[in-house]
């Protein structure tokens, strides 16, 4: 079985925008929802690490009929909170505290 990349991923949860309102897979807040495989793809993980995330409570999740979804936006922003800092900003950062603390 051959791996999606993030961005065909995207490319086709984009695709699936036009239908996604007649056939009703939207959030109540208006968020499209999307599967587990492709919450997978954006995270870059296994696909049973969202499902072990979303059942502790790591990430918000719908389980409408037994399916797991997951709303878009608040999933990628989830991701984005996730981000840490590299070595280089890290160090720029101390740099600019020592400097500060120095005047």
């Amino acid at each position: 079985m051959e791996l999606e990349t993030r961005s065909d991923v995207m490319s086709r949860i984009l695709e699936r925008l036009d239908r996604l309102s007649e056939i009703g897979v939207i959030a109540p807040d208006g968020d499209i929802l999307i599967d587990v495989k492709e919450a997978a793809a954006i995270a870059c993980v296994d696909k049973d690490t969202i499902l072990t995330w979303g059942q502790n409570g790591k990430i918000p999740r719908y389980k409408i009929s037994g399916c797991v979804r997951f709303g878009l936006r608040e999933f990628c922003n989830w991701v984005s909170s996730c981000r840490q800092p590299s070595l280089a900003e890290r160090k720029a950062e101390k740099m600019k505290a020592n400097w500060v603390l120095s005047k």
